[in-house]
């Protein structure tokens, strides 16, 4: 135990370095960790470590929002590694998929280790945004925030009972808005890691992504959906507001 401790914390100072250097520089950090030389084993094992530990803390920063009191420690991790587990093998699958359909060249390990490094750091980064978000919301309308938060993570409230235009909503809304713009166009910056691996055109990548985006959007619906019929209780505490989504 006392070595998986001393493991942990060793690699957290270089998983905050990764962190830093692919946020400020997304594309070229990438594809320069992901063309790194040496045994594929090695380079699995360093990328899964840091998609692991970023997702954990992604996750993290969802807790002040769906409440402590719908957390209970040991399953919330099983269930994290477990969902993460999924997440990695169909996305890279689907990735790699689609990228051959387009002429792409990179096999599923080489996708894996771009993946791991891409898609926990933009989450993470956008989850912290959020919440960051959401805490400048308390801070100038602490009633606003505690009936969104019942509305939109707790699912205690089915009707949000203000006004969206608010003073307060409309600052909210408009940071989120921002926020997720920042989002999208640091994921389109990532994006070409794939093209330019894959050797493919623009307009090939851009097929490609579309395709990808539009299934995972097929994924999510999944998601939802067995959620909802093997646990409607846990599902409509923590719905993120996607039940009137796709409530059908």
């Amino acid at each position: 135990m006392k070595e998986t401790i001393d493991y942990i914390l060793k690699e957290i100072p270089i998983f905050l370095l990764n962190y830093i250097k692919i946020i400020s520089s997304p594309r070229d950090f990438v594809l320069q960790i992901s063309s790194k030389k040496g045994k594929e084993e090695g380079r699995i094992r360093e990328a899964l470590i840091y998609f692991s530990i970023c997702y954990i803390v992604a996750m993290s920063f969802t807790i002040p929002l769906f409440g402590k009191e719908n957390y209970d420690a040991f399953s919330s991790v099983v269930l994290f590694i477990a969902e993460a587990l999924i997440l990695v093998i169909v996305s890279v699958a689907a990735l790699t998929f689609i990228w051959r359909l387009f002429g792409g060249k990179m096999g599923y390990i080489e996708t894996l280790i771009v993946y791991a490094y891409q898609f926990p750091t933009w989450m993470a980064f956008y989850l912290l945004l959020n919440l960051l978000n959401i805490s400048v919301l308390r801070f100038i309308s602490p009633v606003e925030y505690e009936a969104l938060i019942n509305y939109s993570y707790k699912g205690t409230n089915k009707v949000f009972p203000y006004e969206w235009n608010s003073k307060a909503m409309i600052i909210y809304n408009c940071m989120n808005i921002a926020s997720t713009a920042f989002a999208f166009f640091w994921i389109i910056k990532t994006w070409s890691v794939y093209r330019i691996k894959n050797g493919a055109s623009r307009k090939a990548s851009f097929g490609a992504g579309l395709l990808f985006f539009l299934s995972m959007i097929i994924v999510c619906f999944m998601h939802v959906q067995a959620n909802k019929l093997f646990d409607p209780e846990a599902f409509t505490k923590m719905n993120f507001g996607l039940d009137t989504l796709w409530d059908f």
